[in-house]
């Protein structure tokens, strides 16, 4: 028969409970930056299901990209926008300027 036996748990970490006021504000700075990053992984994980649609010339992947469409609208910013124009026109700095140069002037309106 197995026996079970009690386990003693060890005591919380101050540090890591609750916040002072000081550190919410580097919080919320590093939760935008990680929303951000996982908005952008989003992004680049839907081209690449159009890009599988289109060789496969399937419907259905393009339909899962366009469901997804409205969450990623809504968590879409400045900073998500311009690191989608480097990172797909990394090479073409013509294209890439003034495509930088829009965002910016959409971003100030």
């Amino acid at each position: 028969m197995v026996e079970l036996s009690d386990i003693e748990m060890k005591e919380a970490d101050p540090s890591s409970g609750l916040q002072t006021a000081g550190t919410t504000t580097t919080t919320s700075k590093d939760d935008k930056k990680d929303a951000d990053t996982l908005t952008l992984d989003d992004i680049k994980e839907q081209v690449r299901t159009i890009e599988k649609a289109v060789n496969s010339k399937e419907p259905r992947f393009i339909l899962r990209v366009l469901r997804g469409l409205a969450s990623t609208r809504k968590r879409l910013n400045e900073d998500v926008i311009r690191r989608l124009i480097l990172f797909y026109y990394g090479s073409n700095s013509s294209e890439r300027e003034i495509l930088l140069g829009f965002a910016q002037s959409v971003s100030q309106v």
